[in-house]
């Protein structure tokens, strides 16, 4: 029996002879109730009034007026009343305007508005899928060509030249660095080839032989000497130079 009441969900009733004949107010919203199919007939109501007793005073299901917005709303709680000062909740009815409804649960509310939602989502895509069908229809298919190599051109030789990295630069001016230096060793043996010879073409003009060598005071050639690496030092810089006067 429960399990069909809770069922009814959908179900809406009216009694237009009762609302004619009796007014519909806070006091007699109950007894209206009781008409409709949702009233349990074995409630605690009817028990408590043929034996003349208040509800709190009996155990099970009953029917209060739990709020209302006279004339137009009336807010009916089916409970279980387990003692005087307790009463669990079971069902919500509520009386619209004269006709009775059952509110639903908030699984169902949920389910139906998720199901309208989803409703709606796919009757926009359907519309969007009908629009969409023409054009896609006149759309003509590709052509298979034949499809020939692209020969290399200016642009693609310099993309398929290999970028140089910061190894290979650092490489390369370790390559530049050395060259650079033995080519200024050899510039600084050059000269002081230079001017060793020089120094013994001047030599040559005051020693004639071998014999007048030996014979030529050791200070004059020491003199000359220092003269002759002054003037090298001069031409090849000042460490030279700081060498010379030593």
């Amino acid at each position: 029996m429960a399990a069909t009441q809770t069922d009814r969900v959908g179900t809406v009733w009216r009694d237009d002879m009762w609302l004619s004949n009796y007014p519909l107010n806070h006091h007699t919203a109950v007894d209206y109730f009781a008409c409709s199919p949702f009233w349990d007939p074995g409630c605690n109501n009817g028990r408590a009034r043929l034996e003349q007793r208040a509800l709190t005073d009996l155990q099970g299901i009953e029917y209060t007026l739990d709020s209302c917005q006279e004339p137009h709303l009336f807010v009916i709680c089916k409970q279980d009343r387990q003692s005087a000062d307790a009463a669990v909740p079971v069902m919500f009815y509520y009386i619209l305007d004269g006709s009775v409804y059952q509110t639903p649960t908030i699984h169902g509310v949920l389910s139906a508005r998720l199901s309208r939602c989803m409703y709606s989502v796919q009757s926009a895509f359907l519309r969007l899928q009908k629009d969409l069908d023409p054009l896609t229809k006149s759309v003509p298919a590709p052509s298979k060509l034949l499809s020939l190599p692209s020969l290399p051109t200016q642009h693609s030789k310099l993309q398929m030249r290999r970028v140089p990295s910061n190894e290979d630069m650092h490489s390369t001016n370790r390559i530049i660095s050395h060259v650079l230096r033995k080519v200024r060793q050899a510039s600084a043996e050059t000269l002081v080839l230079t001017a060793m010879c020089k120094l013994c073409q001047q030599l040559c003009k005051y020693i004639p032989g071998e014999h007048a060598k030996r014979q030529l005071h050791k200070s004059q050639v020491q003199r000359t000497e220092r003269s002759m690496l002054g003037l090298t030092a001069e031409s090849i810089g000042s460490p030279w130079a700081a060498a010379a006067a030593v």
